[in-house]
C-alpha cells in the first residue's frame, strides 16, 4: 500500500511539472505576455489647498529661458502681470459689451451681461511646459456658465490647451486652434467632456490642472475627474484663466487666488 501511494504521488509531482512546462512553451510560441498596467499620472499636493495626491519624482523637462518660479496671485491689488481682457463673444454689439472685470475685496470678479461671450486673461510671465496650476473661485448668478484654466498658450493667443468646468457640474478639455476661427470653423478641439459631481455649483471650488509632457489632468476639490494625452502642444508659453456666459446671465465669476507651480 506504501509503495502504491508513493507512485501516486510521484506521479502527481510529474504531471504538474510538465503542466507547467507546456505553459512555458506555449507563451514561447505565442509571445502572449500579462498586460501591463497603465501608468497613473498623479497629482502633485498643493501648498496652498493641499488637496491632491502626494507628491511623485517626474522627468526632468526642458526650459524657457526666464521661465517663473513658483507663482501666487491673491489678486489683492492690480498688477501688470496680466493681459488686458481678451472678449470673444457672437452676441454683443462691437463697442457696447457690457461685460466688466474687476478688482473687489481681494477677488478679481468676471461679470458677463452679454450672451455667448468668452472673456479671457493671459499672466504675461513665461511658464514652462509642464505647470501646476490651482484657481479658488465662486460662481454666482446663472449656473450655466464656464471658469476655464489656460496652459502653453501661444504669445499670441493663436492656440493653447484650455481645461473648462461650469456650475452645471460639466467640464471639458479643449485645443483651442484660432486658425479654425479664422477658417470660419470652431476653434476649439474637444478632447474630453462629460460631468462630475465633485463641482459644487454655489459654494467655492478649488480647480487644479496639470500639463505634464502629453497628460492634461484636471482635478476638482481634491478629485480627478479627467486625464487626457495629447501631443498637440509641446513648447512652454503663457498660462491664463478665463469665464464664460452662454444662454443666461447675468455670470458672475469670483476669483480668489491663482498658483502657478512646477509639477
Amino acid at each position: 500500500m506504501k509503495k502504491q501511494s508513493y507512485l501516486i504521488i510521484l506521479a502527481v509531482l510529474v504531471f504538474l511539472t510538465m503542466a507547467c512546462s507546456l505553459g512555458a512553451v506555449t507563451d514561447a510560441i505565442t509571445g502572449n505576455k500579462a498586460p501591463e498596467a497603465e501608468p497613473e499620472v498623479a497629482m502633485p499636493t498643493s501648498e496652498i489647498s493641499g488637496v491632491g495626491e502626494m507628491e511623485v519624482e517626474l522627468t526632468p523637462t526642458p526650459k524657457l529661458k526666464d521661465v517663473t518660479d513658483d507663482y501666487l496671485d491673491e489678486f489683492n491689488i492690480l498688477t501688470e502681470d496680466w493681459s488686458g481682457p481678451i472678449t470673444m463673444t457672437s452676441q454683443a454689439q462691437p463697442g457696447k459689451e457690457q461685460t466688466k472685470i474687476s478688482y473687489e475685496d481681494s477677488k478679481l470678479i468676471f461679470g458677463l451681461y452679454d450672451y455667448e461671450t468668452y472673456v479671457y486673461q493671459f499672466n504675461q510671465r513665461p511658464a514652462d511646459p509642464d505647470v501646476l496650476l490651482e484657481l479658488k473661485y465662486q460662481a454666482g448668478g446663472a449656473h450655466e456658465n464656464g471658469i476655464a484654466l489656460i496652459c502653453r498658450a501661444k504669445p499670441d493667443q493663436s492656440e493653447w490647451y484650455e481645461f473648462r468646468v461650469s456650475s452645471t457640474g460639466q467640464y471639458a478639455i479643449y485645443y483651442y486652434d484660432a486658425a479654425l476661427r479664422d477658417d470660419y470653423k470652431n476653434p476649439y478641439k474637444e478632447l474630453a467632456k462629460g460631468v462630475s459631481a465633485a463641482i459644487r455649483p454655489t459654494r467655492e471650488n478649488i480647480m487644479r490642472v496639470m500639463c505634464n509632457g502629453t497628460a492634461l489632468v484636471l482635478e476638482v476639490n481634491g478629485e480627478e475627474v479627467k486625464t487626457v494625452q495629447d501631443s498637440t502642444l509641446t513648447e512652454g508659453g503663457l498660462v491664463g484663466v478665463g469665464a464664460m456666459s452662454y444662454n443666461n446671465l447675468p455670470v458672475n465669476i469670483m476669483m480668489d487666488y491663482f498658483g502657478l507651480f512646477k509639477p
